[in-house]
């Protein structure tokens, strides 16, 4: 994101970071204008009027929406598990015991669909949603739905196509269209607006259940009547939070999608730009990706089998 100053102002920046910090920063002024430091800021969103003053309110806005995207995958990792309240072994143990109960009934349904009992339908319908949820592999179970959701995105083409996706990636991105490529970095905005949110809201919430803790500390000391509105506000954030979470997973779906139609439709001329000629049978297949993924990450060689033949010369005219 600071690459360029471009990259600072465009719709994905906008959409993932500075709409919701803007959001924040507007209720924020809001709901704490009765303080000394912030009563001068609500003034200049609600008047706007001043000129200079608006202009260091939306470059203090945009400067903490900068420093959202900078730490950017430290938010959506620590929402995976990876570290923080939603990471630990017993969290793990529990999500990779519901992935196994998961494929135990779907077998189940399975058998019950050959047999003729269950709607084949049905089965599909449930059968995707978990490919969706969680990766195909126990392995790869993170202690979150959100980290699960895009764990089933990361590992996708490593179970399918032998591909290491996070080695990859950079390099499928140079042969995708650039409209696909809006689609994938449209899905991510998308993704990053509701994490943004999550972390947001629940630094709101924190801020108006101290503001009210210490109104009802000074209504006990000098009969100063508390700020119940703040205790109502806090627990308003919380849901917001929680609702910004599950937007989250679902938005994450669909750029999971996207992700994966990826791998799906550019793999091959990923293949062809690199001189390889990607096997056809489905074993080989995985052996080649595997090989190549083993190339990038560890400068290991490709087998010359998959080499690309070199074309023909043409045919001498008449």
């Amino acid at each position: 994101m600071l690459s360029s100053l471009s990259s600072l102002a465009d719709r994905n920046f906008i959409v993932g970071f500075l709409l919701p910090t803007l959001i924040a920063a507007v209720l924020a002024s809001w709901l704490f204008q009765g303080y000394v430091f912030v009563a001068p800021v609500w003034e200049v969103v609600r008047k706007s009027d001043g000129l200079a003053s608006l202009t260091l309110f939306v470059l203090a806005v945009w400067s903490l929406a900068t420093l959202l995207s900078v730490f950017g995958i430290q938010l959506h990792r620590m929402l995976e598990g990876y570290f923080g309240p939603l990471s630990g072994e017993a969290r793990s143990a529990r999500y990779k015991a519901r992935f196994g109960n998961e494929q135990v009934v779907l077998d189940g349904l399975m058998r019950k669909v050959d047999a003729g009992e269950f709607d084949r339908g049905q089965y599909l319908k449930r059968y995707a949603r978990f490919l969706q949820d969680y990766p195909l592999a126990a392995d790869y179970v993170m202690p979150s739905r959100f980290g699960n959701v895009l764990s089933a995105m990361e590992t996708y083409s490593l179970e399918q196509y032998g591909a290491d996706g996070a080695a990859l990636w950079p390099r499928l991105i140079a042969v995708m269209p650039d409209g696909y490529q809006k689609v994938v970095d449209g899905g991510r905005a998308e993704v990053d607006f509701f994490v943004t949110s999550v972390y947001l809201a629940l630094a709101l919430s924190l801020l108006c259940l101290v503001s009210f803790a210490w109104s009802a500390y000074a209504q006990w000391h000098d009969g100063t009547p508390a700020g119940w509105g703040h205790l109502i506000a806090g627990l308003a954030f919380v849901l917001a939070a929680v609702m910004a979470y599950e937007g989250a997973i679902i938005r994450a779906r669909g750029w999971g999608s996207s992700v994966r139609s990826a791998y799906d439709m550019f793999l091959s001329e990923l293949a062809k730009r690199l001189g390889y000629e990607e096997p056809l049978d489905p074993q080989a297949r995985k052996a080649f990706w595997t090989q190549l993924s083993s190339m990038v990450v560890y400068a290991t060689p490709v087998d010359a089998k998959y080499r690309a033949k070199p074309a023909p010369p043409p045919k001498p005219g008449p």
